[in-house]
């Protein structure tokens, strides 16, 4: 009997060895929490690297806008200095005329009186000529000439345009390009650019989030800004990304003061 009892025993030792092994080769496996905490890191740390070279792209934006305008005041700034000194010496104006009477610049100004404006009408061109014509330098007349009725060409191209951006935004952007620069259409076209390029950012922005905020936060500076400054939308670009950088610095001020 002994002997019985010993067979059946060398008989489950091998099964029992292979239950133990198989036990410890399953423990040593990394837990599953373990490699979802792994992944759940390594998508925050892409996500937050995303929102970093937005926010980069989203800076780099804003400063070149910053600069285009700065560079227009300028030239502005010296087209008004020069008309001024232009004025002061009513000799040297004479003399100059004087001497470009013959200049390829006055005969092309003789031309637009006689011909008109391409694609300006009549009496726009009309304005346009005798408003270039208080200038005594005539290149400078010619290319505020060219330079106007370009403009003009490119604000009813917009104004008639078929874009993603609705009829009663577009009408209004045109209403407000004419009453902040009255009569100048160079002008006028460059405002509608600007306001555009930062309308296409923000329509962006509400689909997507403004970079480097949670929904909830780009919603608020989104829906503020766009209150505030309804139909500027460079002022509304301009005013969110201040409110953007306001928010980020105090979500870091926050966790320093949690340290403490």
């Amino acid at each position: 009997m002994n002997s019985s009892l010993l067979a059946v025993g060398r008989a489950r030792v091998p099964g029992l060895l292979v239950t133990i092994f198989t036990g410890c080769l399953i423990s040593c496996g990394d837990p599953p929490d373990i490699n979802a905490s792994h992944a759940k890191e390594f998508r925050e740390a892409e996500l937050k690297k995303e929102h970093r070279k937005e926010m980069r792209q989203m800076y780099e934006r804003i400063a070149a806008l910053e600069e285009t305008n700065s560079l227009l005041a300028a030239q502005v700034g010296e087209a008004r200095l020069e008309k001024v000194t232009a004025l002061t010496k009513p000799t040297r104006i004479r003399a100059n005329a004087e001497k470009d009477e013959t200049s390829p610049e006055i005969r092309k100004i003789a031309s637009y009186r006689q011909n008109g404006l391409s694609g300006v009408p009549g009496p726009v061109a009309a304005e346009i000529l005798r408003k270039a014509g208080r200038e005594s330098r005539s290149w400078l007349a010619l290319e505020d000439t060219e330079a106007e009725g370009a403009g003009y060409r490119a604000v009813q191209a917009f104004a008639a345009s078929q874009t993603k951006m609705l009829r009663e935004d577009r009408d209004e952007l045109v209403n407000a390009a004419k009453r902040e620069h009255p009569d100048d259409w160079s002008e006028m076209a460059r405002f509608i650019d600007r306001q555009v390029d930062a309308w296409t950012i923000l329509q962006r922005w509400k689909a997507e989030g403004v970079p480097g905020l949670e929904t909830w936060e780009s919603e608020a500076v989104l829906c503020g800004a766009t209150e505030k400054f309804p139909f500027d939308w460079a002022c509304a670009l301009g005013s969110i990304a201040e409110a953007s950088r306001g928010q980020i610095a105090g979500r870091g001020k926050t966790r320093e003061n949690r340290k403490y």
